[in-house]
């Protein structure tokens, strides 16, 4: 059986980021990223995870989201990125719109 992929709250990613211990990648398509995202976040929809896993640093902790409703797909893409070796990876626990919730910061279009 495969470890679980961690889940973080909003805050103890807030934190990760601060201390320049994490980066955010943000899984949704690009309408959605533009429409409004994390602040900081990395855009890398889906379907370019594939192509672009290398662009992410090994020495960070990697934190994956999408809205919240897709946390299954959000998880196998962590399985992904373990299985090419990226072993610090996490799922921002209830997506965007627990950070938006959280009252912690955006940028966007919106």
């Amino acid at each position: 059986m495969t470890e679980a992929i961690p889940r973080l709250r909003p805050t103890e990613v807030w934190q990760l980021l601060q201390t320049g211990q994490a980066i955010l990648v943000d899984l949704r398509d690009r309408e959605r990223y533009d429409d409004s995202h994390i602040r900081g976040a990395r855009p890398m929809p889906w379907g370019e995870l594939a192509t672009r896993f290398g662009e992410l640093p090994a020495d960070k902790t990697i934190v994956l989201y999408a809205t919240g409703a897709e946390s299954d797909q959000v998880e196998e893409a962590g399985r992904f990125l373990r299985a090419r070796g990226l072993r610090q990876v996490a799922i921002l626990d209830g997506g965007f719109h627990a950070w938006v919730a959280a009252g912690l910061p955006t940028a966007g279009e919106r």
